[in-house]
């Protein structure tokens, strides 16, 4: 990451990061567990490489399909 941004870059959003802030919150309430939030990452991790594994492995797609839906058709045919 810090080929195209400062290490000071990163640090700045990161330390802004919404998701991170709110499991401070949630935290800090009580609204929620720690571990409950690491399962949750974890979760969403897997789902996240079970996806790209699923695009990686997948064929590509047709050169025709390139343009199939990309515009909505129009009742009558028309544009």
């Amino acid at each position: 990451p810090e080929r195209y941004r400062s290490s000071e870059e990163i640090k700045k959003w990161q330390d802004g990061d919404p998701i991170t802030a709110l499991r401070k919150i949630i935290v800090s309430k009580r609204m929620g567990l720690e571990a409950d939030l690491d399962a949750l990452d974890q979760e969403v991790e897997v789902e996240i490489a079970a996806a790209v594994q699923f695009a990686e492995e997948s064929p590509e797609p047709a050169d025709e399909a390139l343009w199939q839906h990309v515009y909505s058709q129009s009742p009558n045919g028309r544009a």
